[in-house]
């Protein structure tokens, strides 16, 4: 019985609280001027906590936007590396162009101011083939474009060396710097002739040897084949002196010479085919 009367009056304080709670909402929701002590307290209390649930929303649309946003400019960045490697790419080859241009120009008007003397072929260097033993660079031209074992190579800038080994399609150049490459060459200012060989020495590849103790060779004298030996005609530029030292016996002195062409570089040469009035 106790019991029953307990589970009566809890009920009987919700249905209380309920009809209040609707009482409330009711006279709440009409419109007044003022609001009520009751209602001011509810909104004072509530109004941090209603603040605060606005902030935890915001804080996390910000949070979910920022993640959507930087996986977009992830992605936009990624296209722009892209892009910016492609258009390095397209400006690195335009400059290769741009210098391919420059040397095939300057070849051509070597060519032509030499024409008069020489009926000449232009070959591009396919390999390199430096080595302690060896000085020698491989070019696309061989036999079927008529080349010849001993024939010359040169560039704008000067002596390159001579036709060795021949295929159909390609050629071995010896250079100059080879310690057969040697020819003739003479001090152009005062034509006195010498042997230009290699010294072995990359840092001062060439020197001019058999050289009388009185001869006149000095410093920054430029060396000029001689157009003896055969193969180079006379004229063509070797390099030039940058040192005069004296033999061991005494009797003689050589002169070291720095060549005017640079053998790491080169790209393009000319071969004598034949010299006009010659074969």
């Amino acid at each position: 019985m106790r019991r029953r009367r307990k589970i009566s009056q809890k009920i009987l304080v919700l249905l209380a609280v309920l009809v209040m709670s609707v009482a409330l909402a009711f006279f709440t929701s009409l419109e007044r001027p003022l609001i009520t002590k009751l209602e001011a307290f509810w909104q004072d209390l509530l109004t941090p906590l209603e603040n605060g649930v606005t902030t935890v929303v915001q804080s996390g649309k910000n949070i979910a936007d920022r993640v959507l946003n930087y996986h977009h400019i992830q992605t936009e960045n990624e296209e722009l590396k892209r892009q910016v490697e492609e258009l390095q790419e397209k400006l690195h080859l335009m400059e290769e162009y741009r210098l391919e241009n420059i040397r095939l120009r300057n070849m051509v008007h070597f060519e032509s101011l030499l024409a008069d003397q020489y009926q000449m072929l232009g070959a591009k260097v396919v390999a390199r083939h430096p080595s302690n033993w060896r000085q020698t660079l491989t070019i696309n031209r061989g036999r079927r474009d008529g080349l010849r074992e001993g024939m010359a190579v040169i560039t704008p800038r000067g002596v390159v060396g001579r036709i060795g080994t021949l295929g159909e399609r390609s050629a071995e150049v010896v250079l100059i710097l080879d310690h057969e490459g040697a020819l003739g060459g003479m001090i152009q200012s005062t034509r006195f002739p010498g042997i230009v060989e290699s010294t072995g020495d990359r840092h001062i590849p060439l020197q001019m040897v058999q050289l009388p103790h009185d001869s006149p060779v000095k410093e920054n004298q430029t060396v000029v084949t001689s157009g003896l030996g055969g193969i180079f005609p006379k004229g063509l530029r070797i390099g030039y002196v940058v040192a005069v030292q004296p033999e061991p016996n005494g009797l003689m002195k050589k002169a070291l010479i720095m060549p005017f062409v640079d053998f790491e570089r080169i790209e393009e040469v000319l071969v004598i085919m034949t010299e006009k009035g010659g074969e």
